[in-house]
């Protein structure tokens, strides 16, 4: 199959074209092959999978408003999903908890080192 790839993957595509996708997915599920239509990103976040297992969260992410936020694959459903931070949100804090002092951040942020 590896050697005659192009030669196999050209017939299995020019015989899926002779029919609709419904035809395809009902025709392999009778013999229990794994498939699934393929879809865009509106079509994966609309399907029942990924409405059933909350892959995609609606968060407000200013200034763009309502936006799609899919949660880590695996993590736990009631992660706090919160709108990504401005820049320099939390510069001093992080810089804080690096042991800088209030004067340090102050000329990194006045030299444009930090934001």
């Amino acid at each position: 199959r590896q050697k005659n790839a192009a030669l196999v993957n050209a017939e299995v595509a020019k015989r899926l074209a002779t029919g609709e996708t419904a035809h395809w997915l009902q025709l392999f599920a009778a013999a229990d092959v794994l498939c699934a239509e393929v879809v865009n990103y509106a079509g994966f976040r609309a399907t029942p999978q990924a409405v059933h297992l909350g892959v995609f969260r609606e968060i407000d992410q200013p200034p763009y408003g309502s936006m799609p936020l899919a949660r880590v694959p695996g993590g736990r459903a009631d992660w706090p999903m919160t709108a990504a931070p401005h820049v320099g949100e939390h510069t001093l804090e992080v810089l804080a908890e690096a042991g800088l002092t209030e004067l340090e951040c102050a000329a990194l942020i006045a030299s444009g080192v930090a934001a």
